[in-house]
């Protein structure tokens, strides 16, 4: 990318604020149609049971190692904007020019 960490972190802002949480309602019909294909995809024999016991033990973290990179500074990205959403406030912060 092109842009520089403080124009990411604006764009980056700009997106989060844009986003619309999904009502109660959008989220109960997400998550009934994403468990009737669940239930079919069992059914049909697309998918299998794995049992708690089957998983124990099984890699989670580390799989991408070596595939993918974050910048440095990532776990600071938008880290202003951030804390004004977890603050309650959604209006983003304004820079003033003299």
């Amino acid at each position: 990318m092109k842009l520089s960490i403080e124009a990411r972190a604006q764009l980056a802002e700009k997106l989060i604020l844009s986003l619309d949480a999904p009502s109660e309602e959008e989220n109960l019909r997400f998550w009934v149609a994403e468990a009737e294909k669940r239930l079919n995809n069992l059914r049909d024999g697309k998918a299998q049971e794995i049992s708690a016991e089957e998983l124990k033990g099984a890699e989670k973290l580390g799989f991408m190692a070596g595939e993918i990179s974050a910048p440095d500074d990532f776990d600071s990205l938008g880290a202003p904007a951030i804390m004004r959403l977890f603050e309650g406030s959604k209006k983003p912060e304004q820079k003033h020019n003299p």
